[in-house]
Formats: structure tokens, C-alpha cells, sequence
């Protein structure tokens, strides 16, 4: 899904993507990964989410959305 989302930025977006995803990732180890129509969203659980990686039509590119809280997942 991360490889449909990013195909169409350059290289180095797709890197600095790809750093943002495995740090998100790496935040906490009860962190998930949950698939939707056109984007990927991370947290605990559905209800929960904490980031999201999205495309964004109107930037025709790859946008995020992260509010990485230690403290909600203490």
C-alpha cells in the first residue's frame, strides 16, 4: 500500500516518506498499521489513530498527518 501511495513523488520524497514511516513505526511497539481507501493510518487500534499517510489530490503528492503523543500510549 505505502508503494501505491508513494509512486508518483520524486525520490527524494519517497525518501523522506519512507524515514517518516519507519519512525512512526519504531515510536511504540503496540503501534499498527491500518489500511483505507487511499491512505494508511497508524495507532493502537482504529479508534485510535495517531498518523496517517495520505494522497493528496489537490497536491497531486503524498501528505501526513502525525500527532505522536508518548503519553497516549503509556
Amino acid at each position: 500500500m505505502l508503494i501505491n501511495l508513494i509512486k508518483k513523488c520524486t525520490a527524494d520524497e519517497q525518501q523522506g516518506i519512507s524515514l517518516i514511516w519507519h519512525q512512526i513505526l519504531k515510536f511504540d511497539m503496540r503501534m499498527q498499521e491500518f489500511f483505507d481507501t487511499g491512505s494508511i493510518v497508524y495507532g493502537k487500534g482504529k479508534s485510535k489513530p495517531c498518523a496517517e499517510l495520505r494522497f493528496d489530490k489537490d497536491r497531486n503528492g503524498t501528505a501526513s498527518w502525525q500527532e505522536l503523543r508518548k503519553e497516549a500510549y503509556g
